[in-house]
């Protein structure tokens, strides 16, 4: 009678981590891949915030690009300036397929008090860039061309 309880419970724990192991390799999505255009920009200048809309899914997908952006600009002294990015372009609305992407772009101004190395966040996303708003007439290694 023992042995038969044993048999049933590992029976019961490899049939649960399989459904476990099948749910998590069957979970397919569709995300948004944000990145600025270049490592390094002056205050005053505009960047392009580049977007990648991916669906990974099992169905096509519809995601509306939104017109403008809130950027978060965090200075090494934590210091935050927020900031739009505006949609560059009129089309917003996308119909995605399986295994396809869509990319778009906004465009921003590096706020005039940005200095140094700038931790960019879009507001609302999981994302986070860099941008070096030294200069290039500072020549520091990000701005310094190669």
């Amino acid at each position: 009678m023992s042995r038969r309880r044993h048999t049933r419970f590992p029976l019961a724990l490899r049939t649960l981590a399989g459904a476990l192991a099948l749910g998590a390799a069957g979970s397919a999505a569709a995300g948004v891949s944000y990145r600025l255009d270049r490592p390094s920009a002056a205050p005053g200048e505009t960047v392009t915030i580049e977007a990648v809309y991916f669906n990974e899914g099992s169905a096509r997908a519809n995601w509306e690009a939104p017109p403008e952006l809130v950027l978060q600009w965090r200075s090494q002294d934590g210091q935050i300036v927020r900031s739009l990015a505006k949609l560059a372009g009129d089309r917003a609305s996308y119909s995605v397929p399986v295994n396809n992407f869509a990319r778009m772009a906004w465009t921003a101004v590096v706020p005039s008090t940005a200095r140094g190395l700038q931790a960019v966040s879009i507001e609302g996303q999981p994302s986070m860039m860099a941008l070096d708003a030294t200069g290039r007439e500072s020549g520091t290694v990000a701005s310094t061309p190669a």
